[in-house]
Order: C-alpha cells, then sequence, then structure tokens
C-alpha cells in the first residue's frame, strides 16, 4: 500500500516537473539553475531512483534553496580566467567546483570576475 502511494505520487510530481520543463523552464526571467545538471533534471532523477517520495523532496528543496551564488573565490586575480583556479560558493557555504557548474553559469562567472580585474 505504502509503495503504491509513494509511486503514484512520484508519479504525478514527474509528470508536473515534465510539464514545467516543456512550458516553462528557460522562459523565467533572471532564474537558471548553476549546476550542469538542472535543478528539474535532478528532480527527475531523485523521484525516479528514491524509493522515499517524502526523503526526495527534502534533498530537491536542500538543492534547490541552494541554487544561488553567494560567493566566487580566487586565488589570485591574474588567473581568475582559468576555469581550474575559481570556485563558487552556493547558498549553503559549499564550495562547487567550476566542473559541477552549467555553462551559462560559467560564463556569467567569468564576465564578473573579468570586471573585478579590469
Amino acid at each position: 500500500m505504502v509503495q503504491r502511494l509513494n509511486w503514484l505520487v512520484s508519479g504525478a510530481i514527474i509528470f508536473i516537473i515534465k510539464l514545467y520543463q516543456k512550458f516553462l523552464s528557460g522562459k523565467i526571467k533572471y532564474r537558471r539553475c548553476i549546476y550542469l545538471q538542472s535543478c528539474s533534471n535532478y528532480a527527475l532523477s531523485e523521484f525516479r531512483n528514491s524509493h522515499n517520495v517524502f526523503k526526495s523532496i527534502i534533498k530537491i528543496h536542500h538543492r534547490y534553496k541552494n541554487c544561488k551564488i553567494r560567493n566566487i573565490i580566487c586565488k589570485k586575480s591574474d588567473i581568475c580566467k582559468k576555469p581550474d583556479k575559481w570556485h563558487v560558493i552556493n547558498g549553503e557555504g559549499e564550495v562547487i567546483h567550476p566542473n559541477q557548474l552549467s555553462s551559462f553559469t560559467i560564463e556569467s562567472v567569468r564576465e564578473i570576475l573579468y570586471e573585478k580585474i579590469i
């Protein structure tokens, strides 16, 4: 009974996420995921692979809450443009390496770093 309820709830949520991806994703101004795997794709994989829908919701909420850049760390200003020389700090204060970030975020960070260097 619990497994069936879990399957029904996660199936409904997956359907809603797919509708969001089809009709809204990318159309919301100033809201882009900083991670390489977008938050909606992360949510889909979490619901598909998890056996507990409530734990999945908590993980997804934690990820979404931290989907913002708090700070950019760079050791030396002359090497900041190289992708292996800087890191992003997310909303939780965790360090995110550039290989975990989306290409949009990497370009945005490079623009910010370039403006600070000049």
